[in-house]
């Protein structure tokens, strides 16, 4: 393979920030990448040809960029998808053309940025195939897979009387075998046009047949059986048989599972580099009311896997039979949650099954449970599936979330009870009721607090400083993103009480939908804000001397803020104190619910 200069190559890379947008910005910072392997995806090459995407600058027109586009259409470049969301076109050019990439830049028209590799996430040599058609053992009946046992998908169908009929689940993948008796042909379809791979119904590789037919097989006497087998499987084919495509395939693909009117989006592929413009789609999707769920990859490091680890992604972990992780899994801070992925059986070309091991293996369950979930509540929003899922997963190794498994292995019937309203969202079952009327000397407390795109950083502890016991708290970890969790508690007027929030990452609740936090207390706001970095502590109560008494930086209250108070104000414990330089003695103090100063 021919590498491009080393300038081009830089250049490629730095033209990367100049395409994105602020928000694309904040992510992308706050996602490590490996740079050996950002290097490798700029200098990949297919077939002699290089992929890059040219996004119109924002101070020109849509048409007179594309004018200019087709100056280059005379052999030089080939336009192989037009991005819509991005306002943005995929194009091929000759490997080493620097020529041609000079020539782009000439007239300031285009941001210039690599296209970036993606793979189909499975394990090639865990492939078991069946030769004979069926496994002699299940002859003359259904297998059930221990990956449909485990999610609880048939006691899903008999406790809520659905198998995912009427939702369309959109796979990208390498096509599916649509002649293949296990699946219902009345409930396939696919995309045809010239942004993907067609015909949609061959499959030359395998690997889309094997994960459509984990979504839904059909339950009938034959084969085997998927997660939610009356659901409709629409297939964009984005990589052929060799397992070859990009970033901009899936945005593409994802623009048309959109189209097609697919609620809920299934890839079972990844690559180490982010990019602008896949964060873009699902960003749009999630907001347009569809779930893209996406493998977490096979490195079994920590490394990040794309589009899996964007926020409104849901990134799938893989376990085995025994539900111990996987050891290819990775495992990292955007794993949202787990499912089977080792020596999963289903349907294979040829009219044949196997049994393969992969992370894309995982996230076929998790997207048929999805589609049972909506099947059964259609106007459940991607949010509200998102939380069922992961509030309601089990983790074999913490009651909250770690990087391995993430909230936990993925339960059908819990989620879907979660849906129902048969669980509260993170509170576990030891919470105290909410209290309706105080008695006297209590204030009625209430603590509402609205999570970002990145729960998991977030934690906090409510903590009485007089007994030094802590009350209530949520650790890291164990909050969803975009979630809302109330607490309602009666406290002691006469005690001293200190909340403390924190955010493992230092950039407090940064982003995503409308996230913050607000103190009630005897049904007046003292506190609505979502402004700090990394810890916020507040007093509560009577504390005089116990806890600081200022509200924090940046966070003011509803009431005018206070004067100094009269003692240096003793700091939480992850700050030092920072007494007050010009704040006199004084020998009184008054208060106000929450706040004191010097009378």
């Amino acid at each position: 393979m021919k590498l491009l200069s080393l300038a081009l190559v830089l250049q490629l890379a730095a033209t990367v920030a100049t395409a994105a947008t602020a928000s694309d910005e904040k992510e992308r910072n706050h996602l490590r990448r490996k740079t050996t392997e950002v290097i490798d995806e700029v200098t990949a090459v297919q077939d002699g040809r290089r992929r890059i995407v040219l996004h119109c600058k924002p101070n020109k027109v849509h048409e007179v960029c594309l004018k200019r586009l087709k100056e280059f259409e005379d052999g030089r470049l080939t336009i192989i998808h037009k991005l819509h969301e991005s306002k943005a076109w995929a194009v091929s050019i000759g490997e080493s053309d620097e020529d041609t990439i000079k020539a782009l830049e000439e007239g300031d028209f285009f941001d210039i940025e690599s296209d970036v590799i993606r793979k189909p996430m499975y394990i090639p040599e865990s492939l078991q195939v069946e030769e004979s058609g069926r496994n002699l053992q299940f002859w003359n009946r259904q297998d059930v897979p221990y990956g449909i046992e485990m999610v609880k998908a048939q006691q899903a169908w008999e406790k809520f009387n659905t198998k995912g009929a009427g939702v369309k689940v959109c796979v990208m993948d390498t096509g599916i075998l649509g002649s293949h008796e296990d699946f219902n042909t009345n409930n396939l379809s696919g995309y045809s046009g010239r942004e993907a791979v067609t015909p949609w119904d061959r499959d030359g590789n395998g690997h889309g047949t094997h994960v459509s037919g984990t979504i839904a097989a059909a339950d009938n006497d034959d084969g085997v059986v998927g997660v939610a087998p009356d659901a409709q499987i629409y297939t964009v084919r984005i990589f052929d048989n060799r397992g070859d495509f990009y970033g901009s395939d899936v945005v593409a693909a994802a623009e048309a599972c959109r189209d097609a009117g697919a609620q809920i989006i299934s890839m079972s592929l990844g690559g180490a580099s982010y990019q602008g413009d896949e964060k873009r789609i699902f960003d749009a999707l999630y907001d347009q009311g569809i779930i893209s769920i996406a493998a977490a990859g096979n490195d079994g490091d920590d490394d990040y896997s794309f589009p899996a680890s964007y926020a409104r992604v849901m990134s799938v972990a893989a376990v085995n039979s025994n539900r111990n992780h996987a050891s290819f899994s990775q495992y990292n801070d955007r794993v949202d949650i787990a499912a089977p992925g080792v020596n999963v059986r289903s349907c294979w070309n040829n009219g044949r099954y196997s049994s393969i091991s992969g992370t894309s293996m995982a996230t076929p369950h998790v997207s048929g449970v999805a589609a049972l979930m909506k099947s059964h509540k259609p106007n459940a929003t991607p949010l509200q599936l998102f939380n069922a899922m992961i509030n309601t997963a089990v983790n074999p190794n913490t009651s909250g979330r770690d990087d391995k498994y993430g909230h936990g292995i993925i339960d059908a019937v819990a989620a879907m009870d979660a849906l129902d309203g048969n669980v509260v969202d993170d509170q576990p079952d030891d919470t105290p009721p909410p209290p309706q009327n105080c008695p006297g000397g209590k204030i009625n407390f209430r603590f509402n607090l609205r999570t970002d795109d990145y729960g998991y950083e977030t934690s906090w502890e409510l903590k009485d400083e007089t007994s030094g016991q802590i009350v209530e708290s949520r650790g890291e970890g164990s909050l969803g993103n975009n979630a809302e969790n109330d607490l309602q508690l009666c406290l002691n007027r006469n005690k001293c009480y200190a909340l403390t929030i924190q955010d493992s990452y230092g950039d407090g609740l940064c982003c995503g939908n409308n996230p913050g936090f607000e103190l009630v207390a005897d049904g007046q706001v003292i506190q609505n804000s979502q402004d700090f970095s990394s810890v916020v502590t507040i007093p509560i109560g009577n504390c005089q001397g116990g806890v600081p008494t200022n509200p924090p930086v940046n966070s003011p209250p509803t009431n005018p803020p206070p004067p100094n108070p009269t003692n240096p104000p003793v700091a939480p414990p992850t700050q030092p104190p920072v007494p007050s330089p010009t704040a006199p003695p004084a020998d009184e103090e008054c208060c106000f619910l929450f706040w004191c100063w010097s009378c």
